[in-house]
């Protein structure tokens, strides 16, 4: 079996000549179950909610908790550019999208397994429907492509993919995620996260509740 460096880096390779579309990765990597096992280690009472009680309702679908489950073990240890732990993202884009049926709010608490942990699209396979981890692999951005390409591949994929990286982009432009950066680091993330909305929203459907949420929290911010 490749090692999860071998297994990423095989990942990569292949998705640099697909940049249109989500890398069919079934028959090139193997899951690596052991991985997975400890992927799906019970998480604590301290874990669960996270100190989100209002996620308590989302949990009660099963694809829900073992995304959820899946998320706490993968991200365990790793911490934002703020210090805050990096699970509280995942969580909080959940959030964003809690009004959605089941399977989006799994893809908002993976959507940066395969990114950011060791966790690959053929792990999640093996737990998850297809649908749901072609949208996880259209949120993931490969090393060889840049910002720009990585949300037109998402403006490519799945009506999920799409409203997980609004929230995503909402999330990651709060004032809470910013304040760690310099003045100009600031401002050309918040151009860069609302270019990136701006692109989503002319092609998702205007009959989306997302979408009025976000206009109101731009207009707000004067974003747009």
């Amino acid at each position: 079996m490749l090692s999860t460096k071998d297994r990423k880096m095989k990942t990569n390779d292949n998705r640099s000549t697909l940049l249109d579309a989500p890398l069919n990765t079934e028959q090139d990597i193997e899951p690596n179950i052991s991985l997975l096992v400890a992927m799906l280690e019970p998480v604590s009472s301290t874990d669960l909610y996270a100190g989100n009680p209002e996620l308590i309702p989302i949990l009660d679908d099963s694809m829900v908790a073992i995304a959820y489950r899946i998320a706490v073990n993968a991200h365990r240890g790793t911490h934002r550019k703020n210090g805050e732990p990096y699970i509280n993202h995942p969580l909080r884009v959940a959030q964003l999208v809690s009004q959605y049926p089941a399977e989006t709010i799994a893809v908002a608490l993976l959507h940066d397994t395969v990114e950011d942990t060791e966790l690959t699209v053929a792990d999640l396979r093996v737990l998850f429907p297809k649908s749901l981890c072609s949208s996880v692999e259209s949120l993931t951005h490969a090393d060889d492509e840049d910002y720009v390409e990585s949300i037109e591949r998402v403006c490519k994929g799945s009506h999920d993919s799409m409203i997980v990286k609004l929230a995503d982009t909402l999330d990651n432009s709060s004032i809470a995620q910013l304040e760690c950066f310099d003045e100009a680091k600031r401002a050309r993330k918040i151009a860069k996260y609302s270019k990136a909305r701006k692109a989503i929203l002319a092609v998702i459907s205007n009959q989306n509740p997302l979408r009025d949420r976000l206009n109101d929290e731009l207009t707000i911010r004067g974003d747009i």
